[in-house]
């Protein structure tokens, strides 16, 4: 992901919580408090993009007002409550950008 400051980053695009995938999870970028999340479309879950450490943890499902309880109890499966996301080193060498896996 690059920033809107224009740094790069890497995270894995699965959810650590039931592993699906967050591909087209909404990236949210607060530029005051200079943090940037992905949001897990299924559950409203939210990853830092810098560190993958977890900010909201099951919040709603599928984004659906309400379903707060719902998705309480669905954070009581899969990793382990406010599992971390896996990140990658991003970095620029001479105009290219490399991700290390």
């Amino acid at each position: 992901y690059r920033s809107t400051k224009g740094s790069f980053y890497g995270i894995n695009a699965k959810c650590p919580h039931l592993g699906l995938p967050m591909k087209r999870g909404k990236i949210i970028e607060d530029s005051e408090n200079d943090d940037i999340n992905i949001r897990c479309n299924f559950h409203n879950s939210e990853f830092s993009i810098k560190d993958g450490s977890c900010t909201v943890w099951c919040a709603k499902v599928l984004g659906i007002p309400g379903t707060q309880r719902l998705a309480e109890l669905s954070g009581k499966i899969g990793g382990d409550k406010k599992s971390s996301a896996t990140t990658y080193k991003v970095e620029v060498q001479d105009g290219r950008v490399y991700l290390w896996i």
